[in-house]
């Protein structure tokens, strides 16, 4: 989607903005929050599974393992397991149709809100909630 533009032109009502139909982002901080993100199941050498990034196809989850993202957006991630689960994936998406599992990560650092969705420059994934595979 696009990009909400904020115009300045009335602050005492909070501004008004070029298009009703877009949903706003809001900055937001967390030194720790709990969240979750949804990822592919590839499988790997020696029968090991791998947690990849269902849109580039490149990025590796591994429980315990601290990420920093990369550019202005960092890690999407929701609130709840179910907005994981029922998040839109974009076309261009790299697995889009690969099996999925659930992650519940820590995140951290200044991020964004946009609807549901949740994004932190800091993820750390720290369980897999097989019960929720999609």
């Amino acid at each position: 989607g696009r990009v909400l533009e904020r115009m300045d032109t009335d602050t005492s009502c909070g501004g008004e903005y070029r298009d009703k139909n877009i949903i706003q982002r809001f900055p937001i901080f967390a030194r720790q929050l709990t969240a979750f993100k949804a990822v592919a199941v590839c499988a790997g050498g020696a029968g090991k599974v791998r947690l990849i990034s269902i849109f580039d196809g490149k990025t590796e989850y591994q429980l315990g393992k601290p990420m920093e993202g990369l550019g202005s957006n960092g890690f999407f991630v929701y609130a709840y397991p179910s907005q994981a689960v029922q998040a839109e994936v974009p076309l261009e998406s790299a697995l889009r149709s690969a099996k999925r599992v659930i992650l519940r990560c820590l995140v951290s650092g200044s991020g964004w809100r946009q609807g549901p969705t949740l994004a932190f420059p800091f993820l750390t994934p720290i369980a897999v909630l097989d019960n929720l595979a999609i």
